[in-house]
């Protein structure tokens, strides 16, 4: 009988570790994707950013909402940093893109917190 039972530690350690190599994952997504469009393949802005939303709403169907949170906000810096101008900081100069970035970042958010509770 003790040797079919898991202990409770047990399974909280691999549900975290779980858990943090999810988070690890989805930042590695990140970085391949600014990887892609910024070294290999020069694209639009608009492309990255759409690919960006893909990305954040796959690992929310997949993973759910933490994960997803912590995707967009991680591609979100990324995607200030690498391709909106100035590139190289993290200062943004087109008043546009200041409407458009916590637009599409409230978008996200909505897709996700809704989505969670229609599944």
């Amino acid at each position: 009988m003790l040797a079919n039972h898991v202990s409770y530690n047990r399974v909280v350690q691999q549900t975290m570790t779980k858990s943090v190599l999810r988070y690890v994952a989805a930042a590695a997504l990140v970085f391949a994707i600014v990887y892609t469009y910024h070294t290999l393949i020069r694209v639009n802005p608009t492309i990255v950013a759409l690919t960006f939303l893909l990305a954040v709403l796959v690992v929310s169907a997949r993973w759910g909402l933490r994960h997803a949170v912590f995707m967009a906000i991680v591609a979100t810096l990324t995607f200030n940093y690498f391709f909106l101008p100035p590139v190289g900081t993290f200062t943004i100069a087109d008043p546009q893109n200041w409407a458009a970035g916590p637009a599409s970042d409230g978008l996200e958010i909505h897709d996700l917190v809704f989505g969670q509770h229609a599944g």
